[in-house]
């Protein structure tokens, strides 16, 4: 992304995160970003360059824990004007499903109905197995 200088905005910083895609949502077939999910709580922009990004991640014990927070940093140092960039977990508030946004809810909602299906497929398909069995 080309930022001319003396434009470090928190709206560019938000910009720079949008590309910033959740492991675990590509690994699920969704193009979804951290801001989708919600996972940035607040984004701080000082004149001087220095730059803070407080996330936080769905579970406590998210095995990409260092992947997400590594790609933050990498995307925000980045921006033209980025002098220092400090990422900060937050643990409170917990996240909740109630952060997506409507991208991310459309996404995981047909993830679901599609999930609900199969299962009920299987479900018909044992159960017709244990009949003729």
């Amino acid at each position: 992304m080309s930022v001319p200088t003396g434009t470090l905005t928190v709206e560019v910083v938000y910009e720079a995160l949008d590309r910033v895609k959740d492991p675990c949502m590509v690994a699920a077939g969704h193009d979804l970003s951290i801001l989708d999910l919600g996972l940035v709580y607040d984004v701080e922009v000082q004149k001087d360059g220095r730059i803070r990004v407080d996330i936080t991640l769905t579970e406590l014990g998210c095995i990409f824990t260092h992947r997400v927070f590594g790609e933050v940093y990498d995307a925000v140092e980045a921006l033209p004007e980025a002098k220092e960039v400090e990422v900060v977990p937050r643990w409170s508030p917990v996240w909740t499903p109630e952060r997506l946004n409507q991208k991310a809810r459309r996404a995981l909602e047909g993830s679901r109905n599609a999930m609900f299906q199969t299962i009920k497929r299987r479900d018909l398909e044992n159960t017709q197995s244990q009949s003729a069995g």
